[in-house]
């Protein structure tokens, strides 16, 4: 049988108990479903929804509807996956915002919004597969100052009991700011997507804690600093193979449906043996059908050198706006030196980038015109850069370019 017609004997199967719910209530109106395949999951949240919303009191109609709908989930798992797949390639781009039919996910699906206390939002984490360290973090060797600060948070040293180093980031709002629980959420929202990654260029999330009345991330605290201060103290870094690091870490975060949103030298940091690993989470956007956050009307921070044209007008982070990002980086970890280092002001960086359409000067101290490598790396460079956002390379792209440049063929003369 046909991929839509198997589907469609589901809605049809499902349907017949609400139509007995809506005769029970006694008037209420028909609820007839289109079958076409691209309105499936939206037809799915509408019936659950109608069904809990006219349930008080008939707890018959509730047996009769559910009975039927479970009938029709179980028939519809049992459609072939190759089925599924020829028919909802329409339907995936939809997911965002509806239930997630094909994978039955293994934690049922919850909702972190501003009004949940700090424990409630801890709770929820801890189902969720992001650990609590609060028992394992020695309070007493934590800095009493953050050694680092950010724009929304601030970063401390502090020690495992197993005396391991570890940083400590919690955002810099008090417990009587009168916007602490959006920022609590919003911290979770950062947990939830760091706690998603694992990769050998991704800064790994060792767990949460309850720190200061506030819920902190932990992480390996990385000695080597971040991206400009490790070429600072090791100017003879291949910055190439560093390059390539920062691509990898990308192409995984995209690979798993993350927009990193604020990718730039400072939230690239340097392992003990000189990996370059993407950190801070605080600007993502991810899609997750197992936990879910309300919207927050908090603006994002911003790093105008690094920001694309359409991030600086408003829009939100995005794929392309994170390759431009990319490319940012890229020169940045070239050259030591952040973007458009000649303009002194960030005002006057937005001026250029948005009325002038400017990109970086071509550093030729670093980025040969007669070297082997050199017009391969800046036209890569310059493509990352495109003022149109779907004319950007992926990420996959990017990084096979960078692959087929080296140190060598930087300094060598074509």
């Amino acid at each position: 049988m046909p991929p839509l017609r198997k589907i469609n004997n589901v809605l049809e199967y499902v349907e017949r108990p609400v139509q007995l719910l809506d005769a029970m209530l006694g008037g209420v109106k028909p609820i007839h479903y289109t079958t076409t395949i691209t309105h499936l999951g939206g037809t799915f949240a509408e019936v659950m929804r109608s069904t809990f919303t006219n349930l008080s009191g008939l707890s018959r109609a509730f047996q009769s509807a559910t009975m039927g709908i479970r009938g029709g989930i179980n028939l519809y798992r049992k459609l072939s996956h190759d089925s599924w797949k020829a028919g909802a390639s329409s339907l995936q781009q939809r997911w965002v915002h509806s239930v997630p039919l094909v994978d039955e996910p293994r934690i049922e699906p919850c909702v972190i919004g501003s009004s949940m206390t700090m424990a409630e939002v801890v709770s929820v984490l801890r189902r969720h597969h992001c650990k609590s360290l609060s028992q394992l973090l020695s309070l007493r060797s934590c800095s009493s100052h953050p050694v680092s600060t950010g724009g929304f948070g601030d970063i401390y040293l502090g020690e495992l009991e197993n005396k391991t180093p570890v940083a400590i980031k919690v955002a810099r709002y008090s417990t009587t700011h009168p916007d602490f629980r959006k920022q609590t959420k919003h911290t979770a929202k950062e947990l939830r997507t760091w706690a998603k990654c694992q990769h050998p260029n991704v800064l790994p999330l060792l767990g949460m804690v309850e720190f200061r009345d506030q819920i902190a991330m932990v992480s390996p605290w990385m000695k080597n600093g971040d991206l400009r201060s490790y070429l600072r103290q090791h100017p003879e870094a291949d910055r190439c193979q560093l390059c390539y690091d920062i691509c990898d870490g990308l192409v995984y975060l995209h690979s798993m449906n993350i927009v990193h949103g604020d990718l730039k030298g400072a939230n690239v940091l340097i392992s003990e043996n000189g990996k370059a690993m993407l950190s801070d989470f605080g600007n993502s956007l991810v899609e997750d059908n197992t936990l879910r956050f309300t919207v927050t009307t908090r603006d994002a921070a911003c790093s105008s050198r690094w920001a694309a044209p359409e991030i600086l007008e408003g829009a939100a982070a995005s794929y392309p706006a994170d390759i431009f990002a990319l490319g940012m980086t890229v020169l940045e970890a070239i050259t030591g030196d952040v973007p458009y280092k000649e303009l002194e002001r960030e005002q006057a960086v937005m001026v250029a980038i948005l009325f002038k359409k400017a990109i970086p000067a071509r550093p030729t101290a670093h980025i040969p015109h007669d070297s082997a490598h050199g017009d391969l790396l800046w036209g890569l460079l310059t493509r990352c850069w495109v003022y149109e956002p779907n004319d950007r390379p992926h990420a996959e792209e990017v990084q096979n370019r960078v692959t087929q440049i080296t140190k060598m063929g930087l300094m060598q003369q074509s």
